[in-house]
């Protein structure tokens, strides 16, 4: 065959076939069937197709210590494309340039559409809405209060045996310190302005998901817990997801200033209540 393309992995492959005759190697067993004919033939067709990869390709993919050490679970392991080519898994902790550049673009973008989303007073998500809660009562600011957030539910995943990657704790913390960032840099604004920030974050949001989860670095804080909880109860994925999600939009203003109700965070009004850093 040669050298061919197999995408990012260089692989050289070689076939070969010949016959020989079983009789040249002292194999002479023989069985007859009834009805005629005989269950072995003296000739034996032999084929050989071999498939090797360039070995600085694998190590870049971290194949090599996955199956040294097995770093990555083991539903990870390998599989085959829909060229029904042999691919390899990708390490969690040892990715290569341009995985991690993908992975810190992406919850960069991703933090800084939260900040916006935030900054426009016209909507949050659940989990937003429960970082401000503790920003009220705390000196903490709404990004920092994410980051703290994002480490309490990391220490549920070690009942549930979820195990994290390199984009999981980056995820952790990168995302809070862009939406502080955010929030710092937009200045309040008109109705018209706001409601531009709002469709702009929600973009951004799903622009910095699709960077961040392309790269495989691990599943964020929230994502594991939701896979954790399916895989030990066996509850549908969208049934924990919105249990999480409305536990957070519940406990944001509970979180926060109970005989205040005027200090309560809401989906629709939000940055009010942050404080630069």
């Amino acid at each position: 065959m040669g050298e061919e393309n197999g995408g990012t992995l260089r692989r050289i492959g070689f076939e070969a076939a010949t016959r020989i005759d079983r009789h040249d190697s002292g194999v002479s067993w023989q069985d007859y069937v009834p009805g005629g004919g005989v269950v072995v033939g003296n000739e034996i067709e032999l084929q050989l197709d071999l498939e090797a990869i360039l070995d600085d390709d694998l190590a870049a993919t971290g194949a090599i210590e996955f199956y040294r050490g097995a770093e990555d679970p083991p539903e990870r392991g390998p599989g085959r494309d829909a060229r029904g080519a042999l691919t390899v898994p990708l390490s969690r902790w040892r990715p290569g340039a341009p995985r991690l550049v993908r992975l810190l673009v992406g919850l960069w973008i991703f933090g800084v559409g939260e900040g916006l989303v935030v900054a426009s007073e016209l909507g949050n998500s659940p989990w937003s809405v429960f970082a401000e809660g503790l920003a009220v009562r705390t000196p903490l600011t709404v990004g920092t209060a994410t980051v703290a957030v994002s480490f309490a539910l990391l220490a549920l995943w070690v009942p549930l045996g979820v195990r994290p990657g390199l984009g999981t704790l980056l995820n952790a913390v990168l995302v809070g310190l862009a939406m502080d960032a955010t929030l710092w840099l937009v200045a309040p604004a008109t109705l018209g302005v706001r409601v531009g920030e709002l469709a702009v974050g929600i973009g951004l949001v799903g622009v910095g998901s699709g960077f961040y989860l392309g790269a495989a670095l691990g599943p964020g804080p929230r994502d594991g817990l939701m896979t954790g909880l399916h895989e030990r109860t066996g509850r549908s994925v969208a049934l924990i997801r919105t249990a999480l999600e409305l536990s957070a939009f519940a406990l944001g203003p509970c979180s926060a200033a109970p005989s205040d109700p005027e200090r309560w965070p809401s989906p629709s009004s939000s940055a009010r209540w942050w404080r630069p850093p």
